[in-house]
């Protein structure tokens, strides 16, 4: 079955991106990548639970990515794969891809006669490619960066992402970034997209990427132990401050932490759809905090 192919370049312009794709012995799976193509998130990257993920560029091709997803799903090995399909195509010369299996294997195929560099960089578990960039030194700070990172394969990806961003000085040309991440449905578990964040148009998509997995993270994960903060009376007096500045609080400020000022606490978490995030004593999310400090500044 063939696709078409997505040009949204003139055709034969190179559109500087980069990527890392990477898979965790727990078969999570995930893709960050950044580039000037307008909305590449949309495009260019691919990952099925249980399967695997690809990144195709110059020129940009779904169809090729989703056929090379559905050779992997039927148990075709990565490099097998992209080798016999790119044997099929005409235009093979032209294309960069790089796919990984939910087992950590990857393949990798770069155009030869490509004018600006554009390489990859192999680790265990993971895959960085890069197409018309200044030179390896990006893709090399991803890898190191990636395997030296802590955190779950989000984060990971993540901070990888922002260390080719620094290398490879990508504020100059970038417009567009994603971040997928995929959990695996083995042991009876249910396979789903855990993470699914694109930046399409933005001076600092990278950078914007960071700000929304930050925001992820505080919807969807419950206070940690380390994020709890005791309410004392100076805190309670900030507290109150804010709440009564955004129109939560109508009493007067007391500097006691009363029911008043946690009920008025519980419906600011409500409205921001944080009331997972309320605790049950005189105790506050350092996250919280964090975010009424920010509304408190945006009044002023």
């Amino acid at each position: 079955m063939s696709y078409p192919s997505w040009h949204p370049w003139p055709s034969g312009a190179l559109v500087p991106s980069y990527a890392i794709l990477a898979a965790e012995p727990d078969g999570t799976i995930g893709i960050a990548a950044q580039s000037r193509l307008l909305a590449m998130g949309a495009s260019a990257i691919w990952v099925w639970p249980d399967v695997g993920a690809a990144f195709a560029q110059a020129p940009v091709d779904p169809g090729l990515a989703r056929e090379l997803l559905h050779h992997i799903a039927a148990g075709t090995a990565p490099e097998l794969a992209l080798a016999t399909r790119m044997s099929a195509t005409p235009d093979a010369d032209l294309l960069h891809v790089a796919i990984i299996d939910r087992m950590g294997r990857t393949a990798v195929h770069g155009a030869p006669t490509t004018p600006l560099w554009s390489g990859a960089v192999v680790g265990p578990g993971f895959v960085c490619q890069g197409v018309a960039l200044g030179g390896a030194a990006a893709l090399n700070a991803m890898a190191a960066a990636f395997v030296g990172a802590k955190g779950d394969l989000a984060e990971r990806i993540t901070q990888a992402l922002e260390a080719g961003q620094c290398v490879e000085g990508g504020r100059r040309w970038a417009r567009s970034a994603a971040l997928r991440v995929v959990s695996s449905g083995v042991d009876g578990a249910t396979a789903r997209l855990e993470i699914d964040l694109r930046v399409d148009d933005h001076p600092d998509p990278t950078g914007e990427i960071r700000r929304l997995l930050d925001l992820h993270r505080l919807y969807a994960t419950a206070t940690a132990p380390g994020d709890l903060l005791p309410i004392d009376p100076a805190l309670t007096y900030e507290l109150q401050t804010i709440l009564h500045a955004l129109g939560y609080l109508r009493t007067p400020i007391s500097a006691v932490y009363d029911e008043l000022t946690r009920n008025s606490l519980a419906r600011f978490l409500a409205d921001e759809q944080l009331h997972r995030r309320l605790q049950s004593g005189p105790w506050i999310d350092r996250k919280v905090l964090d975010l009424l400090r920010a509304w408190r500044a945006r009044l002023r």
